[in-house]
């Protein structure tokens, strides 16, 4: 299974939101070399709130420095103390971390625990909750989030090359009977006017987790005259982490020859099945231009291909019709005499 927790490189700036406060941890201005911490409203956005990862190296691989972009401090947790410093020759292990990822409930969340086992609390009062946390129990006052910087989409490219139609199969949509009552033949019309909900998801599989309530707009994959394509006649907005809807409008008039005193049958059917397609997203951060990619899959249920069927179901006439014999023919005797009846 793979992970849904991304992990941002140096260049992409993100906020830290305490799960169990839903407060953002922010950096004052230091004096001398160490800058405190406090808990802030996400809502009140400023530049005290933005960090970036610096990776470990060596011995320090899987290990991150988290660094306030303002302040220039970093994270560290020593002796119960949570603070940041700024000093450059910090080279004790407190202010390296690993990032351990929630489950469960706290999938998508993850604590900053350092090589001495320490753990900055997501609780909004950071003095009264130790940092030393030792045990791996989960609390929800150990675990945070990443706010990154406002997105903007680049484009999406769908590999339709990879793409594949699934369970295909013919479904009616519509059917009509017709009966023509007179002695004359009739030029009758067949009327199809149906709308078929089409569905898919946006599954995530790698890269830059964008997370549900993601919009974009633009085509999407989906079976036209037979092949997998992409669609761009929609016009409106898809979401990430949620099924999307559409409609689409089947129309169709029919002209049928009716033999006189015959009934004929229309059947409207259309193709459905499973379009899966993978799919690239490129993202770039309006702040800094920095750009990142989304992979995962596109999930949907179409429909396409309209066909119709005329049946003659027969006709109440005795005897051939315009040279043929009706579809239904009915034996049954009555005492010693057979009849044929015509139906």
């Amino acid at each position: 299974m793979h992970s849904s927790l991304y992990i941002p490189p140096s260049q992409f700036s993100f906020r830290l939101l305490a799960y169990g406060s839903h407060y953002v941890l922010s950096c004052r201005t230091p004096l001398d070399t160490i800058s405190t911490l406090f808990h802030h409203q996400k809502e009140e956005e400023h530049s005290g709130q933005w960090f970036h990862l610096i990776p470990g190296e060596g011995e320090r691989a899987g290990y991150y420095m988290v660094k306030n972009n303002h302040t220039g401090a970093v994270l560290f947790v020593h002796s119960g103390r949570i603070a940041a410093t700024t000093d450059p020759n910090a080279q004790y292990r407190d202010p390296w971390f690993r990032i351990e990822e929630g489950k469960d409930k706290y999938a998508g969340h993850f604590r900053l625990r350092n090589i001495a086992s320490s753990v900055i609390p997501s609780a909004e009062d950071l003095e009264v909750h130790a940092a030393n946390q030792l045990d791996s129990s989960p609390d929800r006052n150990r675990y945070f989030s990443f706010l990154f910087e406002e997105l903007v989409v680049e484009g999406i490219d769908y590999d339709l090359e990879d793409g594949i139609v699934t369970a295909s199969s013919l479904k009616v949509i519509a059917q009509q009977t017709l009966n023509n009552n007179t002695e004359l033949e009739q030029t009758m019309e067949c009327q199809v006017d149906e709308r078929q909900t089409h569905s898919f998801t946006f599954e995530y599989t790698g890269g830059f987790n964008l997370g549900p309530g993601f919009n974009l707009s633009g085509g999407i994959p989906n079976v036209i005259g037979g092949t997998l394509e992409i669609d761009n006649t929609l016009n409106q907005q898809w979401s990430f982490g949620r099924t999307n809807e559409y409609e689409v409008g089947y129309t169709a008039t029919l002209p049928v020859k009716a033999s006189p005193l015959s009934t004929i049958r229309a059947i409207s059917r259309v193709s459905r099945g499973n379009v899966i397609v993978p799919f690239t997203l490129r993202l770039k951060s309006k702040l800094t231009g920095f750009k990142v990619k989304t992979h995962g899959i596109f999930l949907g249920v179409s429909t396409w291909d309209i066909d119709h069927t005329i049946e003659h179901l027969g006709s109440k006439k005795s005897g051939p019709v315009n040279g043929e014999f009706p579809k239904f023919l009915y034996i049954f005797s009555s005492s010693d005499v057979f009849i044929l009846a015509v139906f």
